[in-house]
């Protein structure tokens, strides 16, 4: 699974970002993912990462906020981010 994640994708990519921009938490944590690792094709970027990790965040299911708080302190977050992070959710 996560080799087929590092292959080149744009149209995966493309519908995670529109699906993403709709307000699909499940696409907004996937697409997060992906910009931290560089999947399908997407350039790495730890802000992009964050961005659409802490959108998904702001839901009231707290398994979900759990999962991505999980996945932001894996983009090396810093202490002032996640505090900023936690306090704003």
């Amino acid at each position: 699974m996560i080799e087929e994640k590092k292959l080149p994708n744009p149209e995966k990519a493309k519908e995670l970002q529109e699906k993403a921009e709709q307000g699909n938490v499940d696409a907004q944590c996937e697409l997060g993912e992906a910009y931290y690792h560089g999947y399908y094709g997407l350039e790495e970027s730890d802000d992009k990462a964050k961005e659409w990790l802490c959108k998904a965040a702001n839901t009231s299911d707290r398994a979900r906020y759990l999962l991505v708080l999980h996945n932001l302190v894996e983009t090396n977050m810093t202490s002032e981010q996640r505090s900023f992070f936690l306090r704003a959710n």
